[in-house]
């Protein structure tokens, strides 16, 4: 769900080319303005073709200000070549930037838009500006921009959606929530709702969570009652520290469907909480009934292995934790735990071998001693 950070884009290595040979033809037809327009020729009939796939929102603005450079440079007016090289230009640049961004080179990309602005200054450009300023840490500088975009385009939804996403970082929730309203008001989309019922959770305080339950409502009238919405729902509530609220969704989404992802194992997690980390049969159950539905879930899988650990049952959580490792090997965590369980055993050379590609997937063996000394 991160539609807010950016336009639809090709894949990277297309976008590359794409942005090189838009770069390129601003460039020529900047160099290109005749002395006088060129005589006119008379339009000859054409065979009927079929009819061209329709383009993407990038190339078609690439097509568009092309020709709108094509017809400058054919009137022969100076100052109309000079303006539209200016936006073909603006918008290459625009698009290097957002290759930056795909390749999460934030400061490049920063000055690309910066650059981009002073051949036009677009609030679309801005917003752009701002979330490659969101990425790099500079919350200030983001908010400064996408204000500016706001002065420019009071009705722009993305805009309004970053600024929340700014302020979510700033844990500034009251002003996140506002900025996402604004969004669902103009664009009552489910996702912009979920953002604004997270950020009135946050805010902790009895309206605004009242609020919050009506938010979850309006999800529900507009995507239709299902399991997953109330696990994200259960999210909230859990990442908000209201473990009751939390606890309730997720039964709320197993009532709806018994099946649905992940419900089971949050169910777990939220009672596993609720009573200080000690697992009891009926969390371990719900754990269970995870991996009866989705035997190759990694954090089932992980959460059973880490309680058998913790109850000394090193075969029972040696056998869950090798079920996670063939999931997801590149996690640290299941290595770690049967690097104890071989320890336990007096099994040192296996736990060697354990602990160390623990560390290894870690990436700094000061985190990992650490998760050795707190297990």
């Amino acid at each position: 769900m991160q539609a807010w950070r950016q336009r639809p884009r090709q894949p990277v290595v297309l976008l590359g080319l794409f942005v090189l040979m838009l770069l390129g033809c601003a460039l020529a037809l900047a160099l290109s303005a005749p002395a006088q327009a060129p005589p006119r020729k008379r339009p000859t009939a054409r065979p009927t073709r079929p009819a061209k796939p329709e383009l993407n929102q990038a190339e078609a603005e690439l097509a568009k200000r092309i020709a709108a450079a094509q017809a400058a440079r054919d009137s022969g007016d100076a100052s109309a070549v000079a303006q539209a090289n200016q936006r073909l230009i603006a918008l290459a640049l625009r698009e290097l930037g957002q290759l930056r961004l795909l390749e999460s080179a934030y400061p490049q990309a920063i000055e690309l838009y910066h650059r981009s602005l002073e051949f036009e200054d677009q609030p679309a450009a801005r917003v752009d500006l701002a979330i490659a300023e969101l990425q790099a840490n500079r919350t200030d500088d983001a908010i400064a921009n996408v204000d500016k975009a706001l002065l420019g385009d009071p009705k722009d939804v993305r805009a309004f959606i970053v600024r929340g996403r700014v302020f979510m970082k700033k844990q500034d929730y009251t002003k996140a929530a506002e900025a996402f309203d604004h969004a669902a008001q103009l664009d009552p989309e489910v996702e912009t709702f979920y953002s604004l019922g997270i950020c009135l959770l946050q805010a902790k305080n009895a309206k605004d969570k009242e609020r919050a339950s009506e938010v979850f409502q309006q999800m529900v009238r507009r995507a239709g009652d299902s399991g997953s919405l109330h696990v994200l729902f259960g999210r909230a509530y859990r990442d908000a520290n209201d473990m009751a609220g939390a606890v309730r969704e997720f039964q709320r989404a197993i009532a709806l469907d018994p099946a649905t992802p992940h419900a089971h194992y949050f169910l777990g997690l939220a009672r596993l909480a609720i009573n200080e980390w000690k697992a009891t049969p009926e969390i371990k159950a719900e754990f269970s009934k995870e991996l009866e539905h989705y035997p190759r879930d990694y954090l089932a899988n992980y959460m059973l292995g880490f309680i058998a650990s913790g109850e000394r049952q090193y075969d029972v959580s040696d056998r869950y934790l090798k079920a996670a490792v063939e999931v997801n090997p590149d996690w640290p965590e299941p290595w770690l735990y049967m690097g104890l369980n071989a320890y336990a055993q007096s099994d040192a050379k296996r736990s060697e071998i354990m602990f160390r590609k623990a560390i290894v997937l870690t990436g700094n063996e000061a985190r990992a001693t650490q998760r050795l000394s707190s297990p």
